[in-house]
């Protein structure tokens, strides 16, 4: 029988490591709500190592920090789910704590979710509504769990990719995408060695699976390919249909043009699906042979947030902020859209291949 649970309001204040004060001063805003200096203060800090390991816990006993989604998404918004687990029952010496960017955030957590304990008594489920991690923000966010004689702390981890790692695409809320589509993306990903997740998290971040879409750039397409960006992959696809001077018009008249059916995906190679796939993957490529010249960046930040930063702005601006900042460089404001970029492509990779979605 599945475990029954009880919503708690005051009755949860003995287990939260927070006095109930009533201040109405907001402080800075966070995806949790204005933050609230003044009750920070009353909220118990436990300065503990986040590594310290449980103590008096055998292998079969084990403490559990779970969130829902898995992995933080910065594409979407909804509620997250916390679920904390104890190897015994709760007791008023249990409590947890919620940070954000090094504040202690667990009074304002409380305040707008529901917090159930088991009928057993030994798991929170802390449920956050309406929760938007936007991507141009940092975001460090973490619980920690201080039970009787032990305390754990776990990290919300960040969504990850990899252009060489072959996930298959699960669902790719909140697009529509018809699953012949979703198959093409698969088979080239396997045909070409990339990841095919990546490849619909780009998509889905170039031009949102729209095959007309027209960037202020005169990006073109599903892979939203610039003109400097077709030279490159124009060199390996010699026989591709080009529109004559497109790029000599301006973004209104190619528009036009595009939505008139006088240019069209016979006579542009960027408005037919599948060259628009296969360009995409050909200019990806074109990037990794850039960095194939710098082996020592690819083994300090990896080859995918060097080629998703560089498809973006460039691979020579990347390169330029690599030189000048080093471990910072995708800090640089000189790459604020190629920072949040990266954060999407990978946001969306990782849910696409993961099937979650906020609840």
């Amino acid at each position: 029988m599945k475990d029954k649970r009880c919503t708690i309001t005051k009755m949860l204040l003995p287990y939260l490591a927070i006095t109930p004060t009533l201040i109405s001063c907001a402080g800075p805003m966070s995806p949790f709500g204005a933050h609230n200096p003044f009750t920070a203060k009353n909220v118990e800090y436990f300065a503990h190592d986040k590594t310290e390991a449980l103590r008096d816990l055998s292998s079969e006993r084990v403490a559990k920090i779970e969130f829902y989604p898995s992995h933080m998404n910065y594409h979407d918004k909804g509620s997250v789910q916390i679920k904390i687990t104890s190897p015994v029952q709760l007791t008023e010496e249990s409590k947890f704590q919620i940070f954000y960017n090094n504040l202690n955030v667990t009074s304002d957590v409380v305040k707008k979710s529901q917090v159930e304990i088991s009928a057993d008594g030994k798991q929170y489920l802390v449920t956050i509504p309406r929760i938007k991690l936007p991507a141009h923000k940092g975001h460090d966010v973490s619980v920690r769990f201080i039970g009787k004689d032990f305390i754990l702390e776990k990290e919300y981890p960040r969504p990850t990719c990899r252009l060489d790692k072959l996930n298959p695409i699960v669902d790719t809320y909140p697009f529509n995408v018809k699953k012949s589509f979703i198959s093409s993306l698969q088979n080239y990903g396997k045909q070409k060695e990339l990841n095919p997740s990546l490849m619909a998290g780009l998509i889905a971040k170039e031009s949102g699976f729209n095959t007309k879409a027209v960037s202020w750039a005169k990006a073109i397409g599903l892979t939203q390919i610039t003109e400097l960006a077709e030279s490159h992959v124009l060199d390996q696809y010699k026989n591709w249909p080009e529109y004559p001077d497109l790029d000599n018009y301006s973004v209104a008249t190619i528009k036009t043009l595009i939505k008139l059916g006088k240019v069209n995906e016979n006579n542009e190679w960027r408005l037919n699906k599948r060259y628009s796939i296969l360009g995409g993957i050909s200019y990806i490529r074109y990037i990794e042979s850039y960095w194939d010249r710098y082996p020592e960046h690819i083994a300090r930040f990896g080859l995918t947030d060097l080629v998703l930063a560089s498809y973006n702005s460039g691979p020579y601006r990347v390169r330029r902020e690599i030189e000048k900042l080093g471990d910072s460089w995708l800090q640089s404001n000189q790459l604020n859209e190629a920072r949040k970029y990266v954060k999407m492509v990978k946001s969306y990779c990782y849910h696409f291949s993961n099937g979650e979605r906020y609840l």
